[in-house]
């Protein structure tokens, strides 16, 4: 008896470009329609194609047609190729492989013309499902090989992972179920970190099968269940019918032909729906196998007999060969080995067409690798081509204006350094002629102030020797006052008592005074800057009389003249002399007037 695993379903994940995620509400784009520019018409055209290209087969071709119809007219490549892609999937999710292979090309055509990668990796990975579908596996996964490395560099991992899945599926159908199941758990991983709920259906589905393929019946249908509910959720008809498919395979496989019959009772209407022939001959086998096996051969022979008939029409061979054989032992179980025979003879039939098929189908498959390879390489040498005359023309442009622009250049640079030489000249000339006309007044000012500080020395000066005739003037009243009261005290009998009072209090007046003595240091310092401060700061220990003493001298006053300026001897003014001599350690008086006149 056949072995009902061998056609359990898996999804292949497709990419597809467009506007939205997830399915669109067909009744909310209608209304867009109604104020949408052409450019916008063609985007919610492929919104409404997704949007029945899982249930309405029909309805999404016509609206990917009306898409790339009105993408001609608007010769809008990158809109052209959406188009294409879109009928690429639709005719793909009814396996009619040829037409979405002619597609994917003239998507892969586009993407090259306009150097697109992103687009490129969707024919590629297009192209990789056809040769998937086919049983090409090595041409399926050099076209998924390539996608990825795209896919992964624009980090677009929605794509991404649609090829991890369907990668997952080569080691699948090659029954190496250890390495096909990282991949299908990497794409759900992805899938759930993407909210993506059609991934994750497809994801949960095809690890259920790998569970199945390996007898691990209660974690396929486990599985199996949780992507039958995902994909009713988003009411995608082809997952529904697929998974209730498998779960009642895997009770088929058990022997649980009653809890598989009613699985398989309920995939069986949903397929007829969508309208997939290959769906629907795999779902009547499963039913005619499960009757089968509970001896109900005659409603098992219906279902064959239909499934035998819708297989023979659209040419599914490899279906055909199962149908076949599964008649054949039917017929065997129930006593005819005449009918047993005839349709095995029919099988062998089959098989060997299928053999030389398959060759065929292998040479095919390197033909289309050959053939996608050589149309890349001529887009890609007449794309050389085009650049290298784009290259010349842009070359010689651009050596033109280059030119152009670097005499430009050199002759605004000329005009330029011209004016700001001449500039440079005038400020120049204007910077001379200040500094001229400033020298001037800087000579013109200093004369003046010059003339000035010598009149106001000069006056300084005479207001000096002004206050030093006034000074001798009252020392010579002094001589003649003191003359007066000699001559006074010698008469003394008489009575002047009164008269000496009066003058002894005039001498008393005369002698220069505290008041008298700033004043004559203000007038000094005017004429003798600093001189007070230098002795000071020379001679530490000098007293105030001793500087009194050097500023008297400093005017070359005789000790005679000093004494009555001091109101003091003579002598006095000797001994002062003497004592300041001593102090500064000069050995005559004639060297310290000299001393003092220099200082």
């Amino acid at each position: 008896m056949p072995v009902s695993h061998k056609i359990i379903v898996l999804l292949i994940g497709c990419s597809i470009m467009t506007p939205v995620s997830g399915y669109p509400d067909p009744d909310s784009i209608r209304v867009e329609f109604q104020h949408a520019t052409d450019p916008e018409r063609v985007l919610l055209y492929l919104e409404l194609s997704k949007h029945y290209v899982l249930n309405v087969t029909d309805s999404a071709l016509h609206y990917a047609q009306q898409a790339l119809d009105l993408s001609f007219s608007l010769e809008d490549q990158g809109s052209i190729a959406d188009s294409y892609q879109m009928l690429a999937y639709v005719r793909f999710s009814i396996s009619d492989y040829d037409e979405s292979e002619t597609y994917y090309e003239k998507l892969l055509h586009y993407a090259l013309d306009m150097k697109d990668s992103v687009r490129m990796a969707m024919a590629w990975h297009g192209l990789g499902n056809i040769s998937l579908g086919r049983g090409g596996y090595d041409s399926a996964a050099y076209f998924y090989f390539r996608a990825l490395k795209v896919f992964e560099e624009h980090d677009l991992t929605g794509e991404l992972s649609k090829v991890l899945n369907n990668l997952g599926l080569i080691y699948y159908y090659q029954e190496d179920y250890d390495k096909a199941m990282p991949y299908f758990f990497r794409d759900l991983a992805i899938s759930k970190a993407l909210n993506d709920e059609s991934g994750i259906c497809f994801s949960l589905g095809n690890i259920g099968g790998v569970f199945q393929a390996q007898k691990k019946y209660d974690s396929a249908i486990h599985y199996f269940l949780q992507a039958l509910g995902k994909g009713r959720r988003i009411t995608d008809k082809t997952a529904e019918s697929y998974y209730l498919g498998n779960i009642g395979s895997v009770y088929a496989e058990q022997g649980k032909f009653e809890e598989a019959l009613m699985y398989l009772s309920q995939a069986l209407p949903v397929v007829r729906e969508i309208g997939d022939k290959a769906a629907i001959v795999d779902q009547l086998n499963y039913l005619a196998e499960a009757y089968g096996n509970l001896g109900r051969f005659q409603q098992a022979l219906d279902y064959y007999n239909e499934s035998l008939t819708l297989a023979q029409s659209t040419g599914l061979k490899p279906r055909l060969k199962f149908i076949y054989e599964s008649v054949a032992d039917l017929y065997e179980r129930s006593g005819r080995p005449d009918k047993a025979l005839e349709y095995f003879r029919n099988s062998i039939a089959i098989k060997d067409s299928l053999f030389s098929e398959k060759k065929s189908l292998q040479i095919a498959e390197l033909q289309t690798r050959y053939e996608t390879q050589r149309k890349e390489q001529e887009i890609a040498t007449l794309q050389i081509q085009k650049e290298k005359e784009e290259l010349k023309r842009n070359t010689f442009a651009i050596g033109f204006v280059f030119t152009f622009a670097v005499g430009l250049m050199v002759y605004s640079r000329q005009r330029l350094k011209m004016k700001k030489n001449l500039r440079i000249r005038e400020q120049e000339k204007r910077i001379e002629r200040s500094q001229r006309e400033l020298t001037e007044a800087e000579l013109k000012n200093s004369r003046l102030q010059k003339e000035q500080l010598e009149q106001e020395l000069a006056f300084k000066r005479r207001q000096l020797y002004s206050y030093l005739k006034n000074q001798r003037s009252k020392n010579n009243l002094i001589e003649q006052l003191e003359h007066e009261l000699e001559e006074l005290r010698k008469n003394s009998a008489c009575n002047n008592d009164g008269r000496i009072d009066q003058i002894t209090q005039l001498l008393g007046s005369t002698i220069l005074t505290e008041e008298e003595w700033n004043e004559f240091k203000t007038i000094f310092e005017d004429v003798h800057y600093g001189f007070f401060t230098r002795v000071r700061e020379k001679y530490a220990d000098l007293t105030e009389g001793e500087i009194r003493l050097f500023a008297l001298m400093k005017l070359n006053l005789s000790s005679k003249e000093i004494a009555k300026m001091l109101g003091i001897s003579k002598a006095s003014v000797n001994t002062a002399r003497y004592r300041l001599r001593k102090k500064l350690d000069i050995t005559s008086d004639e060297k310290l007037e000299e001393y003092i006149l220099e200082l």
